[in-house]
């Protein structure tokens, strides 16, 4: 027999719904016997109480009951007795089995969109039967939602370059059935904008708002048409892409959009999420020239746009990058007028009132930066994009991570390229980054072979017709963007078109193959220098006139192996492709090598000494490390990091102990300092080398202070007295006295009060046989005296001590900033003094003094400190009004320098302060608050402050 239907009985309820018997329509008597039915084929059994509330709830119920019976009947009536089972008198079955095909039970998340006939039960209706419409409606609902969830999967799973027919069909399809879910057709434009089809996209987009228009009289809703506008800015910015420059961009057209659509998002919008990215790929393969491509697409925004190539001498220097940029940060500012100080001068001062900057290694430097930032351009983001951050040191690149966290929702973006084998400090950038939603990573992969085939297409190579040869090409090079524009360039000038191999070297082998003698002896030269340099720089080694070197540069500029670029009205020169550099100062001889690092490193060493720019020390450290000098090398490193360590020798340690616990910034730790491993590194040296004395001692001090003020004070100390012991071996003046003022903090660190004493007579001894004296250095020593006096207990014979301090430095000639701030701490220890005594009216006029004197000079945590001073004693004298203010102020002050210290004796203010205004609860949990804070320092200096404050 031939049979012509697949199943006895076929059921389609997607759709417009209908029932098949033996192949043949069948027809249910009502309505409700129907959508009984429909619902029996979903939901396999029902009770009867729930087919009656679905169909027959309004009726009564034994009205309900005979009507249920008679659908069943019915049902029967048309497919068979058996299509239904009856169990006891509640469940109605349908029977499964009978053979029957429902077409809802074959349709998989694979086969949705082949399956789709329609929605759920299309125009299929009871009437005045709510319950089941709600059901229906329901059901339609959630199919419709994985219907079109299948097909955003199916459009989200097109490759790039790939689907671009099924895509255009796509929108062309849901506008012909009238779906008005326009989420899904921003998709579409999405997909297509990415894949470079512009046009198709700003095509669909038309055709959604003519339908829309014409058939419910609404325009597109407005995240769609900012969509288009988006995609239509795009293809007339990239229209404008400068052909003169000579430079060959091919796809990356998903990149750009995300990117570019992200960068351009405003903050309400939907695409705010990730609106910074780190841009990850192999040497080569184009991270940089996408950098240039996003910026030149944004270089007409409102974004204030710095850029800065990060290069591998930089990597163990702290802050380099951030110097770069501050100092194009600083340039704009004066270009455009602005009169604000520098920022490069924030960096860079050395000077003592710096201390808190230079004593917490990064993170008082983020917080100048994002005040900085903030408070200038507050109206314009900025736009930060940032080369070969693997080259940025640890210290740059927690910095970048902070300015991120703190900003990168709104405030600042970033867009950084790295590459793809990074190491524990990118990853250490990255990963909170990105799970916060601020960051995210983009990996760029080499060409395809249909890349490639396009890329020989419209670079016109002419080698399309020989397919062998392009795979070959393709192989070769494993599709690197570098390697293959390389050689297809050697191939259109014939140059060994057909000698490739897969190997990097041999490719730029070739492309030097064909220079003279000079022009490898000016690239050999160039390699020898990470950073573009000067026609004055290379003459260091080659002492040419000026006439001749422009007539071997010209050459190497016309090939595109070295590029030119005018930086602060200087032209520079560098290679086109770092690896190019990288493979020609391999190829050197190491005698060859030491001789030009030699030159190089003593011209940047005169350069270092005459300006003291910490960007030329670095480039100092470079050349002499590789030529072998570890003298000058290590010399100049400790130079380098005597910048960022340095601080003032006044008496606030407390300050210093916060470090301790702000090295955990935003869920992820701080490493090990640098310094440690160059203190071991130098260790190891031989003893005998006597050269190296010096740098011994300065760097057992560095060390002394990092470890005293940051970690272990008993360590610190060791390291202090080693650097004192080969001060006194040399006669460092300088040296001896510094570390005897380490051992003076470490005394009151401890609360050592007596060894503190000793080590101050033994100082003043040393200071009195020296040739050279300095007067603040002197009463800096008395000051300290005090100190140990009043800690004992013997005021009037501190006050004596203060006052002498005063006096000499009153009637000093010299007027400088450090008389001034020596000046000012006197008289405010002297008020401290009077507070210990409770002499408030004496105290208040010694703290208002020094206020007066050094307030301009005070870093914040130092202006914490007198303000939290002057707060208390307002408070015993009863003006709460003013003890507040100066609270608030002090709070301010301690918060931005991120002092523990600061904010317990804060704490502890307010407390004294709520206990006088008759709020006993308030005061009670500020003393906790101030307890909690002690016990967690664990310092000896804090509980007897603490204390004082008390009583």
């Amino acid at each position: 027999m031939d049979r012509r239907y697949s199943h006895d009985i076929e059921v389609q309820l997607m759709g417009r719904p209908g029932v098949l018997l033996f192949g043949e329509k069948v027809s249910f008597p009502y309505q409700k016997v129907e959508g009984l039915f429909y619902y029996l084929c979903v939901n396999s059994q029902i009770s009867r109480s729930q087919a009656i509330s679905v169909l027959w709830a309004e009726s009564s119920e034994s009205i309900a009951r005979k009507n249920l019976r008679d659908a069943v009947y019915n049902i029967r009536k048309v497919l068979g007795q058996d299509i239904l089972t009856v169990e006891g008198n509640t469940l109605i079955v349908l029977n499964r089995q009978r053979d029957i095909d429902i077409d809802i039970e074959h349709i998989t998340r694979e086969n949705l969109l082949e399956s789709w006939k329609g929605e759920f039960l299309q125009f299929f209706f009871v009437k005045n039967c709510y319950e089941f419409e709600a059901w229906a409606e329901g059901e339609r609902s959630e199919r419709k939602r994985s219907y079109i969830k299948a097909l955003q999967l199916k459009i989200m799973g097109q490759k790039i370059g790939q689907g671009l027919e099924f895509l255009e069909e796509s929108g062309r399809i849901l506008i012909q059935n009238e779906v008005l879910d326009e989420e899904l057709y921003r998709i579409i434009m999405k997909k297509l904008a990415e894949a470079g089809r512009y046009l198709s996209a700003m095509e669909i987009f038309q055709s959604l708002k003519t339908f829309l228009e014409k058939e419910v009289e609404e325009t597109p809703e407005e995240e769609t048409q900012k969509l288009y506008e988006k995609i239509s800015d795009m293809k007339n910015r990239l229209k404008r892409r400068p052909k003169e420059r000579g430079e060959y961009f091919f796809g990356r057209t998903d990149i750009l959009y995300d990117i570019y659509s992200r960068i351009g998002t405003r903050d309400g919008d939907m695409e705010r999420r990730y609106r910074s990215f780190l841009i990850t790929g192999e040497p080569g393969v184009g991270k940089s020239m996408l950098l240039e491509q996003i910026g030149r697409m944004v270089e007409d925004s409102d974004y204030l746009m710095f850029t800065w190539a990060c290069c591998e001498t930089e990597k163990d220097l702290y802050l380099m990058p951030w110097h770069g940029i501050m100092a194009k940060v600083d340039e704009y500012c004066k270009k455009n007028g602005l009169d604000v100080e520098s920022p490069t001068d924030i960096l860079l001062r050395q000077n003592a009132s710096d201390v808190q900057f230079f004593m917490t290694r990064f993170e008082i430097l983020t917080e100048s930066v994002f005040r900085y930032l903030t408070k200038y351009f507050r109206d314009r983001k900025i736009l930060l994009f940032i080369d070969d951050i693997q080259w940025m040191d640890s210290m740059s690149m927690r910095l970048m991570s902070n300015l991120l966290f703190r900003m990168g929702q709104g405030q600042m973006l970033v867009v950084a390229a790295s590459r793809e084998d990074d190491g524990d400090d990118i990853k250490s950038f990255k990963i909170p980054l990105i799970g916060r939603g601020i960051l995210k990573e983009i990996e760029l992969k080499p060409f395809t072979l249909e890349e490639a085939r396009q890329v020989i297409e419209e670079t016109d190579a002419g080698i399309l017709d020989n397919p062998r040869l392009v795979e070959q090409i393709y192989k070769k090079t494993q599709g690197n963007p570098l390697f293959f524009m390389e050689s297809l360039r050697l191939y259109e000038r014939k140059e060994n078109g057909a000698a490739f191999t897969d190997r990097m070297s041999n490719v730029i082998q070739s492309r030097l193959l064909s220079l003279s003698r000079r022009e490898r002896v000016m690239l050999d030269i160039v390699s020898i220098f990470s950073l573009p340099v000067t026609k004055g720089e290379i003459n260091q080694i080659l002492g040419m006139e000026e006439l001749q070197l422009l007539q071997i540069l010209e050459p190497l500029l016309d090939k595109k192996i070295l590029y030119e670029k005018l930086v602060s009205g200087e032209v520079h020169y560098g290679f086109r492709h770092q690896i190019i550099r990288e493979y020609v100062y391999s190829c050197l001889p190491k005698e060859k090598k030491d001789i030009y690092h030699n030159y190089i490193a003593r011209y940047y060493e005169q350069e270092y000494q005459r300006h003291r720019n910490l960007g030329t020390c670095s480039l100092v450290i470079h050349h002499y490390e590789q030529c072998g000098d570890r003298y000058k090398m290590y010399w100049y490193k400790v130079e380098y990091l005597e910048a960022f360590y340095r601080i003032s020798y006044d008496f606030y340690p407390m300050l210093a102990r916060k470090a301790v616990f702000s090295g955990n910034i935003d869920g992820f730790l701080a490493k090990e300092d640098e310094l440690v491993e160059l203190a071991e590194e130098i260790r190891l040296l031989q003893e005998t080398d006597s050269r190296m004395t010096p740098i011994r001692m300065r760097v057992e001090y560095l060390l002394g202070r990092y470890e005293m003020f940051v970690r272990d004070c008993h360590r610190g100390k060791k390291y202090i007295e080693k650097s004192l012991e080969l001060a006194k071996e040399i006669s460092d003046r300088n040296y001896i006295f510094y570390n005897y003022l380490q051992l003076i903090l470490y005394g009151d660190l401890t609360g050592q009060n007596a060894f503190m004493q000793n080590v101050i007579e033994t100082c003043m001894a040393f200071m009195r046989d020296c040739t050279h004296h300095h007067l603040e250095e002197e009463c800096m020593l008395i000051r300290y005296l005090g100190i140990c006096m009043m800690k004992d207990g013997e005021y009037q014979q501190a006050e004596k001590l203060f006052m002498e301090a005063v006096k000499r430095l009153d009637h000093a000639d010299d007027r400088t900033e450090h008389y001034r701030r020596e000046l000012s701490a006197c008289h405010h220890h002297m008020g401290i003094c009077y507070i210990r005594q409770k002499k408030w009216d004496m105290a208040s006029g010694c703290l208002k003094r020094a206020v007066e004197i050094g307030e301009k000079y005070m870093v914040s945590g130092e202006a914490g400190v007198f303000y939290s001073d002057m707060s208390l004693v307002l408070c015993r004298m009863g003006d709460l009004k003013g003890a507040n203010a100066f609270a608030e102020k002090a709070r301010s002050c301690f918060m931005q320098a991120g002092s523990l210290w600061g904010e317990a004796k804060t704490d502890l203010c307010c407390a004294l302060i709520a206990e006088a205004e008759g709020r006993p609860e308030e005061g009670k949990r500020c003393r906790e608050l101030a307890d909690r804070t002690a016990k967690k320092l664990d310092s000896s200096f804090l509980w007897e402050e603490l204390k004082m404050m008390e009583n």
